[in-house]
């Protein structure tokens, strides 16, 4: 007995011809894409439906079956998706340019996230911050405030709302025996009163640390009301949630910003952090 050849019963399902080349009911032939059916009556898909699910030719086919049937166009068309031999097995067709968009998005996701975790990192105030914050708490004060040693005249202070924020203002201040004696009685929410309420803002240099964290972006740019802020000689407070362009500044201007006041607001931690220290030492 002969092997069952598919390809011969496609052929003369489509042709009506018999092996001796005579037409038999021409009438009855079948198109190219009804062909399939006819050899596997348990698979009604049709040649158009094999393109419609994205099937994937190859455009080759064993050299065997093209001369055991002639129809290599046929083959190449309709019938290897059903057949799948093992040379030329169909695979579904997954489009390139899909690929090279889900990878892209890939790549801006973990960039985004890098960028972000870099930011953190970059935050000089971050840790200062984290130092006063712990020193505040354990000592159950709620202000503290102090000279800046690098610049006579010049006082910083601050308060502390747990869990909340922590406000520090920088500031000079033309009668300093009158601060010095608060300072020395330990008044200094009255000191942070002081400097915060000067008339003349020259020099005056305010710090809105929210969650007592340090100075830096917001880890989700919505989240406006939890940003940052600094105020400069009293003008317009600059808001650190990523938005430049609403606060009419450019990006460079807005960054390079960033950087001079984390830089500053990090001595200022430092300077409140070593005069809290040296205060609770003292017997």
């Amino acid at each position: 007995m002969s092997p069952f050849n598919p390809f011969l019963t496609i052929y003369a399902a489509t042709t009506r011809k018999t092996e001796s080349d005579q037409v038999v009911s021409g009438d009855g032939a079948v198109s190219r894409e009804e062909a399939p059916g006819s050899v596997d009556s348990r698979r009604k898909a049709t040649g158009a439906e094999f393109c419609a699910l994205g099937w994937k030719f190859p455009h080759r086919m064993c050299d065997a079956r093209k001369r055991a049937t002639g129809i290599s166009h046929l083959c190449r068309k309709t019938i290897r998706p059903l057949m799948a031999c093992k040379r030329h097995r169909a695979v579904p067709e997954d489009p390139p340019m899909k690929r090279v968009m889900i990878s892209a998005a890939i790549v801006l996701l973990a960039v985004c996230a890098a960028g972000l975790r870099a930011a953190e990192d970059q935050s000089l105030s971050a840790a200062p911050a984290a130092t006063l914050k712990a020193q505040l708490e354990k000592s159950g004060l709620q202000a503290i405030a102090a000279r800046d040693p690098d610049e006579p005249g010049r006082y910083v202070a601050a308060v502390y709302i747990p869990e909340v924020q922590l406000l520090v203002v920088s500031a000079p201040y033309s009668l300093t025996a009158p601060l010095d004696k608060k300072i020395a009685a330990a008044e200094y929410m009255d000191v942070y009163v002081e400097l915060a309420g000067v008339r003349d803002r020259t020099g005056h240099f305010f710090v809105e640390d929210v969650l007592a964290d340090g100075i830096r972006p917001p880890s989700e740019p919505d989240l406006a009301l939890a940003s940052d802020t600094t105020t400069l000689n009293g003008a317009t407070p600059v808001v650190f949630n990523g938005k430049w362009g609403a606060q009419q500044l450019t990006q460079e201007e807005y960054d390079a910003r960033f950087r001079r006041d984390d830089e500053r607001y990090a001595r200022m931690l430092q300077v409140l952090s070593t005069a809290l220290g040296r205060r609770t030492t003292v017997p």
